[in-house]
């Protein structure tokens, strides 16, 4: 059986109105209770049961019932629902815009996130002592009841919560703002109304195609695209060289009554009117857009937009100046810019200077840049900058890279960044990283960051830098842009380059784009782009006649006795314990090992090679021989894994003694006859008796060479006095041995080499 979302709200709701009418019985309750989630979205509602709804309810209900006449009411509860802990929230207050954004956005500022959120208005009549006596929902008309708004919220606790008092005084400061801002707002839109007058009949000093402008933008500021907070008029007084504006006392309405908010200080603890804010106040538009020091408490959260609107005496000088603080409504951000005035007069002069054909490709292109830049700044970036940024992006679209394009606020306060990153490369490692580098570049903090992913190769973060404590450095873009590109160069990226260095031409472009995504993330983690090229120089010496391959290296340059040894397997992984004796019997403690599955990019499609990087350690030292004798001891590996050599003690001869791998196979072969005639010491004991006495080990190869290798060139008196000398060397050593065990196997040894006759290891 299947019900719709109407049948299964309906039956909630019914069976909250019953659980609810035992708790809290009355009409006035039931009316208030079907009300109070009528609006809620259904899926806030679907964590609660019925007997938890008809709880929050109740509670409610006990909030709105009585209200201090003309006061709002903050009630907050903390309580458990089916073993979850919750706060609950509950503002009665006279209705009026802007209540509910504001108080979410109140409590975001202190990382409180309601989960629900349920705004009813009703028409209300009450005592005097504040009791409910009366309660409807619908349209009032004008001579009805008052209406008041009620809201509930339930934020569900994950952590300490702030103290409850902060939290409510904060809702109840909000609420005052709001108060204060709706009770103003005809004196605001009214004082605007007048200025508009007076600039009528008495036009600024100014060009008339900007005046005219200006007047546009002031009327559509007034048609519900703007959202009034503050309004204050300041005189200006004094020459223009030492001229000082200041708030002209009794002038502020809505939040600017308070007359010690500023709204565009320099710097902290600076002055208002700083010789830079003069300068650019004298030679400013008869109407500026800045963003404000203030942070809106009303609405949303942001900075102020403020409005700039000088004014002006007989002969067209300048008396003072009426700054509006306040927000840009939604159509600010939604219309075209070619509907918009002010700022559709910066369009029109970039579209005109760009020298672009009507219509074609190219104005197409630097109109959508105009459209999809950031609304706040297309209000305050000067039309010539504008038109530098804007060309430069439709310029990035056709040939992608990082860039990076600054604006610098007229009073110094802050710039905003236009950071453009290929899209692919952009994460929130990325981000960070580049917010670094902005806050450490200009000595600012990160006020704000908002991302904007158009279509094509590149995504735009707009970050916003305010100032701290000193002055914003200036910083060229261009270096700007050489930190942005190291911070979204991969990996990949650097390993690119360093094949096309490596190799160059053609074939460095064959083994890049074989190369460049074969290594995983983890082997990226671990390993820098250089050692890549020396695995790749391995990779490419296998197919199908060599499958395996091996690089003994150092770790750490500093340290000799950290050795990585990096084998290379077509098709299948090489097991540890096939892996592990070699070295070991080599001379070597295996101390890590990581695995990664390599993919070079073939013609009939994705190879796979496994890499198993192994970490060694030098069990008896030997670091200064250990890189003289690596290719000796890879060709030794090679050896053993194919099966041409034995894996035991003896190898570790290559790397002790020097020899190679058939060399330290010739000693295996003597220490087994040794074995044959007797002898009660054991092939492990032996070998690791010559790894011990490793000079001597070398010496006896070296006498066999010279009695047996045909190539040295010696005839037969020469090659019995080399013999001789070697032998005597030998002797000389034998005589310093302490233990007789190993005097005996040495001296059997020697014994052995000079018995023989003839060999064909040669």
């Amino acid at each position: 059986m299947t019900f719709s979302a109407e049948a299964s709200g309906a039956t909630r709701l019914a069976a909250v109105m019953q659980s609810l009418s035992a708790r809290v019985p009355g009409e006035l309750a039931a009316r208030f209770a079907e009300e109070l989630f009528a609006r809620v979205d259904a899926g806030e509602l679907e964590a609660y049961d019925p007997a938890s709804l008809a709880l929050l309810a109740a509670g409610a209900f006990e909030s709105f019932r009585i209200r201090p006449p003309g006061e709002p009411k903050v009630v907050l509860r903390e309580r458990t629902l089916k073993g979850m802990d919750f706060l609950a929230i509950d503002i009665v207050n006279n209705d009026m815009p802007f209540l509910v954004d504001s108080v979410v956005s109140e409590l975001r500022g202190r990382g409180l996130v309601p989960e629900l959120v349920a705004h009813p208005i009703f028409e209300v009549r009450r005592d005097r002592g504040g009791k409910l006596s009366l309660l409807r929902a619908g349209p009032t008309p004008e001579s009805g009841p008052p209406r008041e708004s009620f809201i509930h919220l339930q934020i569900r606790k994950t952590g300490p919560l702030p103290p409850l008092a902060e939290i409510t005084d904060g809702i109840l400061s909000v609420l005052a703002d709001v108060n204060t801002v709706v009770s103003d707002f005809e004196g605001m839109t009214g004082r605007l109304e007048r200025a508009i007058t007076e600039f009528e009949a008495n036009p600024p000093p100014a060009a008339p195609e900007v005046n005219a402008e200006a007047m546009a933008f002031l009327r559509w500021l007034n048609t519900n695209n703007f959202i009034f907070l503050g309004i204050r008029e300041y005189a200006y007084t004094g020459s223009r060289v030492a001229g000082q504006l200041a708030a002209m006392p009794d002038t502020g309405l809505g939040l600017l009554r308070d007359e010690t908010k500023v709204l565009l200080r320099h710097g902290q603890g600076q002055p208002e009117f700083t010789p830079q804010i003069r300068s650019y106040f004298l030679s400013s538009p008869p109407v500026i857009v800045a963003k404000g020091n203030g942070i809106s408490t009303v609405h949303r959260r942001g900075h102020w937009d403020i409005i700039g609107i000088k004014l002006y005496g007989r002969g067209g000088k300048i008396t003072g100046q009426l700054r509006i603080a306040g927000l840009f409504a939604a159509s600010a951000y939604n219309l075209s810019v070619l509907n918009i005035p002010l700022v559709r007069h910066k369009a029109a002069t970039v579209l005109q200077g760009a020298g672009y054909p009507v219509g074609g490709h190219s104005e197409r292109a630097l109109l959508n840049a105009l459209e999809t830049f950031p609304r706040d700044e297309l209000f305050q970036c000067p039309a010539e900058q504008l038109a530098r940024i804007a060309g430069e992006i439709v310029k990035t679209d056709l040939t992608p890279r990082p860039r990076v394009f600054i604006r610098r606020d007229e009073f110094e306060r802050f710039i905003s960044a236009f950071v453009y990153v290929p899209r692919e490369r952009y994460d929130t490692g990325v981000r960070i990283a580049t917010v670094k580098a902005l806050e450490e570049a200009f000595g600012g903090r990160l006020e704000s960051f908002t991302p904007f992913f158009p279509e094509g190769a590149m995504v735009r973060i707009h970050f916003v830098i305010w100032r701290t404590n000193g002055p914003l450095k200036e910083v060229a873009e261009e270096s700007l842009e050489r930190a942005v590109e190291k911070i979204v160069r991969t990996w990949g990226d650097e390993l690119r380059e360093r094949i096309l260095r490596q190799y160059g031409g053609s074939a460095g472009y064959k083994l890049a784009e074989k190369y460049q995504r074969a290594f995983p993330a983890g082997y990226q983690e671990t390993n820098r782009p250089s050692r890549a090229l020396e695995d790749i120089r391995g990779l490419e010496t296998l197919g199908d006649e060599v499958t395996t391959e091996i690089d003994i290296h150092r770790e750490d340059p500093a340290d000799g006795d950290k050795v990585r040894a990096t084998l290379l397997q077509v098709d299948r992984p090489v097991t540890l314990s096939a892996r592990v004796p070699i070295f070991e019997n080599m001379g070597f403690d295996v101390i890590s090992e990581r695995t990664f599955e390599l993919t070079p990019k073939l013609d009939s499609g994705a190879g796979l090679v496994y890499l198993h990087d192994t970490g060694l350690h030098l069990s008896n030292g030997g670091k200064a021989e250990l890189f003289a004798r690596r290719e000796n001891l890879e060709k030794g590996f090679l050896a053993i894994w194919s099966g041409a050599a034995a894996n035991d003690r003896y190898n570790g001869l290559i790397l002790s003694a020097g020899l190679d791998w058939r060399q330290a196979a010739l000693l295996r072969a003597y220490g087994a006859y040794y074995r044959q005639t007797g002898t009660p010491h054991g092939t492990f004991y032996v070998s690791e008796v010559l790894n011990k006495h490793a000079r001597i080990a070398a010496s006896l190869f070296e006498l066999f060479d010279r009695r047996f290798n045909p190539a040295d060139g010696l005839d037969a008196d020469a090659r019995e006095a080399e013999c001789a000398k070697i032998a005597g060397r030998i002797a000389g050593v034998l005589d310093k041995i302490p233990v007789l065990d190993e005097d005996r196997i040495l001296r059997n040894l020697l014994t052995l080499i000079n018995a023989t006759l003839r060999t064909n290891f040669y």
